[in-house]
């Protein structure tokens, strides 16, 4: 009786020890900035996708100027301290269409982590301020829809063969690991980390 129980709590102690290395291998599975998805282009029935990069930080702070020339400044900061801001660098290229129109706003991708949590892109516009600041300041080009100077949000119009490239931000909680990045601006595809 008493070997059965040894042997019994041997195998318990050994299913717990499995259980705990594969926890950690999962959560080592989430795509990071040295993922092998870096940089690859995935394929939808129109447009070509890219997660070039990421990274992560607290505040970013950046200035774009639009395309009728007027310079706009931007701070994005996480909406709690158990949270950080991570942005992705995509590449979206047209290599089909004749014409994709790619509508960039916040229903453009959905990042999901292993919890089935979805996170949505910052609209950027939201975090509009009146001057410059130079914390964390950044050099970059925002992936956003332009606002024309009505205020409307314009699409980007891509003819067969041209791209563009861009960053996009997302607050999540800090030391989030993705699962699933699905874009759905003009197109529909998900990429697997």
């Amino acid at each position: 009786m008493i070997n059965k129980k040894l042997r019994l709590l041997g195998m318990m102690n050994y299913c717990l020890i499995l259980l705990l290395v594969l926890s950690i291998g999962c959560g080592s599975l989430g795509f990071s900035s040295d993922s092998s998805k870096l940089g690859r282009y995935y394929q939808g029935k129109v447009l070509h996708v890219s997660v070039a990069e990421i990274e992560r930080s607290g505040v970013i702070s950046f200035s774009t100027v639009n395309p009728e020339g007027i310079v706009k400044n931007f701070q994005i900061l996480p909406s709690s301290e158990k949270r950080e801001i991570v942005r992705f660098r995509i590449k979206v290229e047209n290599h089909t269409a004749a014409t994709a129109i790619v509508n960039i706003e916040e229903k453009a991708v959905v990042l999901n982590d292993f919890f089935s949590n979805d996170f949505t892109p910052i609209n950027i516009y939201d975090h509009e301020i009146l001057e410059a600041s130079d914390e964390n300041s950044v050099s970059l080009t925002p992936l956003w829809n332009n606002l024309n100077s009505l205020g409307k949000s314009e699409s980007f119009v891509l003819p067969r063969g041209t791209g563009i490239d861009g960053w996009m931000f997302f607050d999540v909680p800090v030391n989030t690991h993705f699962k699933e990045f699905k874009w759905r601006a003009g197109d529909s595809l998900g990429i697997e980390f």
